[in-house]
């Protein structure tokens, strides 16, 4: 079975469990609303796999229906995770921030893909690079709706990537508006850099 992106150490044990049954993802006690609404919707979009769609809570939960574990360690480098998926204890993701946990959850969905013969496995990773970044050009072409924004920050995010850069300049007057009709949340920032365009003035 292949990962991507491709993960710093992985070693399948040769084996395989059922995990169609299982229904809970439990998130650290301490994790905050970020880190459990990506998992939420990380568990909405392997729900069709499963018999029973997964469900998210934070805190412990004992029974035979853990599909997932989240435990914080600090031992594992920021940004970075280790995933083990065992018979008996189903999946377990470590990390040390709501990052690494949110890369494990993606590589475990890969995983899921058949969840009745998902592979046991051993899986470590983390970062190269603590910056990796994607710069978009949206003064020379067409300009991305913010659902269009949204979706290429997800994917983004799937391949490891933590900023994106949107460059501007020589904004013309259309341009302009139609930023500030589909892009509401930045219209005063698009209204203070097209007021110092009109002006001459640099924004660096």
């Amino acid at each position: 079975m292949k990962i991507f992106p491709i993960p710093k150490k992985i070693k399948f044990s040769g084996t395989y469990c059922d995990l169609s049954k299982k229904t809970w993802i439990i998130l650290p006690e301490n994790s905050g609303f970020p880190l459990k609404q990506c998992i939420m919707e990380a568990a909405k979009e392997i729900a069709g796999n499963f018999i029973r769609q997964p469900r998210v809570c934070a805190g412990h939960l004992s029974g035979t229906e853990i599909l997932a574990v989240m435990r914080r360690n600090c031992s594992v480098a920021p940004e970075g995770y280790r995933l083990t998926v065992t018979k008996a204890a189903s999946i377990c993701i470590e990390a040390s921030d709501d990052a690494g946990f949110f890369y494990g959850m993606q590589t475990a969905c890969q995983l899921l893909e058949k969840p009745s013969e998902c592979p046991c496995c051993e899986i470590c990773d983390k970062p190269s690079l603590q910056e990796r970044g994607y710069m978009l050009d949206v003064s020379r072409d067409k300009i991305p709706t913010m659902d269009t924004l949204k979706k290429i920050v997800k994917s983004l995010a799937l391949l490891r990537y933590n900023s994106l850069q949107l460059y501007m300049e020589h904004l013309p007057l259309h341009h302009f508006l139609l930023y500030m009709v589909l892009h509401p949340y930045i219209q005063l920032v698009m209204l203070l850099y097209y007021v110092r365009f009109l002006l001459g003035l640099s924004m660096f």
